[in-house]
């Protein structure tokens, strides 16, 4: 009796797969092409930031590292 007792309470364990929900807040990004109907102009090589193709490109760069460091964590999670 006791085996089947401790049978019955694993037979009734959840499984659960772990996920995860990440937000990024992409408002200002912006590429360096001015477009007319949209207020960019300080994101252009010719604008007060000169944001010109290094800048984003390096942007680019750790918004991909930011999220695939997320995958990685999840996938640690198993």
């Amino acid at each position: 009796m006791l085996i089947s007792g401790a049978y019955s309470l694993h037979a009734q364990e959840k499984q659960y797969n772990p996920a995860c929900i990440g937000f990024y807040n992409l408002e200002n990004f912006y590429d360096t092409i001015d477009q007319p109907n949209v207020s960019d102009e300080e994101f252009t090589p010719n604008g007060p930031k000169l944001y010109g193709t290094y800048i984003y490109q390096d942007k680019v760069h750790h918004l991909a590292t930011v999220l695939s460091s997320e995958a990685k964590d999840i996938s640690r999670m198993d």
